[in-house]
């Protein structure tokens, strides 16, 4: 392998490496959000807001 393509190589490995990162870090918080908005959906449905 000449230095160019371990170069190469390694670009790609910390990319995908930090490509799966922010995919998790995404996805966490739309599990998080998604969590909280049928959880609060479930609460409002459970007991109605007084003021409405």
């Amino acid at each position: 392998m000449s230095l160019a393509s371990k170069g190469y190589a390694l670009y790609l490995g910390v990319g995908s490496i930090w490509v799966g990162v922010a995919f998790e870090v995404v996805g966490g918080i739309a599990l998080h959000l998604g969590l909280g908005s049928f959880s609060y959906c479930c609460y409002g449905l459970a007991m109605p807001p007084q003021w409405m």
